[in-house]
C-alpha cells in the first residue's frame, strides 16, 4: 500500500530536486558522488530510469537501502524515481510478455536464519522488498556466492516465470545497463513468489531454491486498492502517506514530524490543510494527548465549515475524530454526541452512497452504548457497520474481523457463548489469513474465544487458547519495549488483555482461585536489562507506571519456564470447583508438575 501511495503523489521538478538536495547532504564529502547527482539534475528524463538504476551510483545505493531497512521518510524522497522507475518496468515488461516463460537466476548469501525460515516455508509465498535482480545466466549468478560461513549460506535461486500473467512484471534489462554480459533481468517491487523446493546442490557447493513468479497476490493487491481508493476520496495522497506511518507502521514520530512538514510548507488555503490537521489530532490522540487532539481536530472541522462548497462527509469525519478523543478521554456522553452529530450528517446530507466513514461511525457508536451497557442497541450499530464494511472491503479485510469480533463481544455480555464463539471464531480465520502471530487484534480474539471455553466451563480448550494467546502477548511485549516510538495507547490496552487472560489460569466463575503462581516472590530476582529499556526511555508517564507490572507478566513466564524445565518446582494454590473433577484438573494442570494438589483441594 505504501508503494502504491508514493506513485499517487505529485511527479514534478519540484520532487526530483527535493530528493537530488537530501541525496547531496548524504553524499557531501564525496565529490564522484555529487558530480554524478549534478549530472542527474542536468541530464534526467523518465525514459532512462532503468539505465541510472543500473550505474550503481547514489539512487542505486540509497534507494536499495531505503527499501532494505524500510526507512519511510527516505522512501518518501525517492518517490520522483520510484515513480519513474516502476513505469519504465512496466513498459519495458510489454516487449517480453510473447516470449513465454522465463527461467532466471540470482546467487545470493543468506544469513542462517533467514534461509532456515525459507527452507520451513515450502509451498509458501514470500514477496520481495525491493527491485529484484536476476540473469539468464546461471554462471553470472554463481558469481555472486561468497565462501559459506558460521552465519551465511550459499544459495542459487532458480525462478521461473510468465511475463504475461498479471502481477509478474519484470524486463530484460540486459542493453540498459553498462554490464550487458549479465542478461540482467530486473523484477519489480513487491514481486510475490511461491516456494517450490529448496534443496542442495553438492555440485556447487550450495543450496538451490527453486521459486515461481506468482500472481496470487495480485487480486488482492487489486481489492485492497479499491479501498484504499476509498479512503484516499477523504485526502489526497500527500496526506494519506502520513496516515500509513502512524496507522500501519506505528511511527508516531515520524508521521508527527512529517505533518508538521506539511503544515510549515502548505499555504494556508492549500485544500489538504483540513486533512493535515486532522491527521495530526489523531496522532495526538494516539500519544495520549487528547487535548491538544481536541485542538487539532476543532481546527480541521472549523477549516472545513469555510471550505466552499461545504462536503458533508468531511465534516462527518471531524465529528467523528472528536468522538474518538471523548471516548478515550472516558467522556462517553460527549463521545456519543459527537458520533450522533457525524451520524446524522452521513443519513441525511451525504447522498453518494455509502462510505467506509460511516461504517467507522456506526461501529464507533456501538463501541460507546457497549460501555454504557445498552447492549441491544450496541448490537445494532455493529451489525450496521458490518453489513457496510462487507460492501465495501476485499471479503478477507482486517477489519471485517473486528466488526465480526465486536459482534461477538455482545453475545458474550448476553451470555449466548455460542454465539459469541461463532462471531469470534470467523473473526480468527480472517485474520489467521492475513495477520502475523505478533499481532495484537489476533491475540485478542483468541483471548476472547480463551474466555468464552472458560465460561462454557471448557477447560481443556480455554487453557489451549489461553495459552496461545499468553505466547503471543509475551512476543508482543518484546515487541513494544524493543522501540523508544511505543503507542501509548496500545501498551496500557496490552497489559489490560493479559490480565483478563491470567484470570482464566487464576479463577473460576465464582472468583474462587483454580490456579495461582507466587509471581511476587521472584519478581525483583529478575534482571530485566535485557527484556526492556529502563523506564526512563519510556515515553510518557502511563508506560513508566506499567513496568512494575510487566514485571510481573515477565515473573510469570519465568515461573511457568522454572517449571517446565523441572528447575525446583513453585507452590501452587488451588481451589475446589464443584463442576471440575479433581482428577482432571490433575491431568490438566500437570504440565506445570502441581505438587499437593490433593492435599490443598480437601483443605479448600
Amino acid at each position: 500500500m505504501l508503494i502504491y501511495v508514493l506513485k499517487q503523489m505529485p511527479h514534478d521538478d519540484r520532487t526530483m530536486h527535493e530528493m537530488l538536495d537530501q541525496c547531496a547532504e548524504y553524499y557531501q564529502n564525496n565529490q564522484t558522488e555529487l558530480a554524478k547527482i549534478e549530472q542527474f539534475r542536468t541530464t534526467y528524463t523518465s525514459d532512462r530510469a532503468i539505465n541510472w538504476y543500473t550505474d550503481e551510483c547514489f539512487l542505486y545505493k540509497l534507494l536499495n537501502q531505503a527499501l532494505r531497512t524500510e526507512d519511510i521518510q527516505l522512501l518518501y524522497s525517492f518517490r520522483f524515481f520510484i515513480i519513474d522507475l516502476c513505469a519504465e518496468l512496466e513498459r519495458e515488461s510489454e516487449k517480453i510478455k510473447n516470449e513465454g516463460h522465463l527461467t532466471v537466476y540470482r546467487g545470493q548469501m543468506m544469513h542462517k536464519e533467514e534461509f532456515h525460515k525459507l527452507q520451513h516455508s515450502i509451498g509458501g509465498l514470500i514477496s520481495t522488498n525491493g527491485f529484484f535482480s536476476t540473469s539468464r545466466d546461471i554462471n553470472i549468478a554463481f558469481g555472486f556466492l561468497t565462501k559459506s560461513n558460521s552465519t551465511n549460506e550459499r544459495v542459487l535461486f532458480e525462478i521461473q516465470a510468465d511475463p504475461s500473467i498479471l502481477g509478474v512484471i519484470c524486463a530484460d534489462i540486459s542493453s540498459m545497463g553498462s554490464m550487458p554480459w549479465e542478461r540482467e533481468v530486473l523484477f519489480s517491487l513487491n514481486t510475490v513468489f511461491q516456494i517450490v523446493s529448496v534443496n542442495t546442490d553438492s555440485t556447487h557447493d550450495a543450496w538451490k531454491v527453486q521459486l515461481v513468479a506468482s500472481d496470487q497476490g495480485a487480486q488482492k493487491v487489486n481489492e485492497y486498492v479499491k479501498w484504499l481508493q476509498i479512503e484516499i476520496d477523504y485526502s489526497s495522497p500527500l496526506v494519506y502517506f502520513g496516515r500509513l506511518l502512524w496507522s500501519e507502521f506505528g511511527q508516531l514520530t515520524q508521521a508527527e514530524n512529517y505533518f508538521k512538514m506539511l503544515l510549515d510548507t502548505l499555504p494556508v488555503d492549500h485544500p489538504d490543510m483540513a486533512s493535515v490537521n486532522l491527521e495530526f489530532s489523531h496522532v495526538y490522540d494516539e500519544k495520549g494527548d487528547y487535548d491538544l487532539a481536541l485542538q487539532y481536530s476543532e481546527r480541521a472541522l472549523h477549516i472545513r465549515q469555510q471550505q466552499k462548497p461545504i462536503v458533508p462527509h468531511r465534516l462527518a469525519a471531524c465529528l467523528n475524530s472528536m468522538g474518538v478523543i471523548y471516548r478515550h478521554k472516558g467522556d462517553l456522553d460527549r463521545a456519543l454526541d459527537y458520533y450522533q452529530q457525524s451520524l446524522t450528517k452521513y443519513e441525511n446530507e451525504v447522498s453518494s452512497g455509502k462510505h467506509l466513514h460511516h461504517a467507522n461511525t456506526l461501529r464507533n457508536l456501538g463501541g460507546v452504548h457497549k460501555d454504557k451497557g445498552n447492549f441491544d442497541i450496541a448490537l445494532d450499530y455493529f451489525t450496521r457497520a458490518y453489513e457496510i464494511y462487507q460492501e465495501l472491503l476485499p471479503a478477507d479485510h482486517p477489519r471485517l474481523a473486528d466488526a465480526l469480533s465486536n459482534i461477538g463481544s455482545i453475545y458474550h455480555h448476553r451470555e449466548d457463548f455460542d454465539q459469541a464463539l461463532g462471531f469470534y471464531q470467523q473473526a480468527l480465520d480472517i485474520q489467521e489469513k492475513n495477520c502475523l502471530d505478533d499481532h495484537l487484534q489476533k491475540a485478542n480474539t483468541i483471548r476472547n474465544i480463551a474466555l468464552i471455553y472458560r465460561d462454557k466451563k471448557d477447560w481443556s480448550n480455554a487453557m489451549n487458547y489461553c495459552d496461545r494467546a499468553l505466547t503471543m502477548y509475551r512476543r508482543l511485549l518484546f515487541f513494544y519495549f524493543s522501540f523508544i516510538h511505543i503507542n501509548q495507547m496500545t501498551l496500557p490496552r496490552l497489559f489490560a488483555h493479559i490480565d483478563g487472560i491470567e484470570a482464566i489460569l487464576v479463577l473460576d466463575k465464582d472468583g474462587q482461585p483454580i490456579l495461582k503462581l507466587p509471581t511476587a516472590e521472584i519478581v525483583d530476582q529478575l534482571d530485566l536489562r535485557t527484556i526492556a529499556p529502563s523506564a526512563q526511555t519510556l515515553q510518557d508517564q502511563s508506560s513508566r507506571m506499567n513496568l512494575k507490572k510487566l514485571k510481573t507478566v515477565i515473573a510469570y513466564w519465568s515461573a511457568r519456564q522454572i517449571i517446565t524445565y523441572n528447575v525446583p518446582p513453585l507452590v501452587f494454590i488451588i481451589a475446589a470447583d464443584t463442576n471440575v473433577n479433581t482428577g482432571a484438573l490433575v491431568n490438566l494442570y500437570n504440565d506445570f508438575q502441581t505438587i499437593a494438589i490433593e492435599d490443598l483441594v480437601n483443605k479448600a
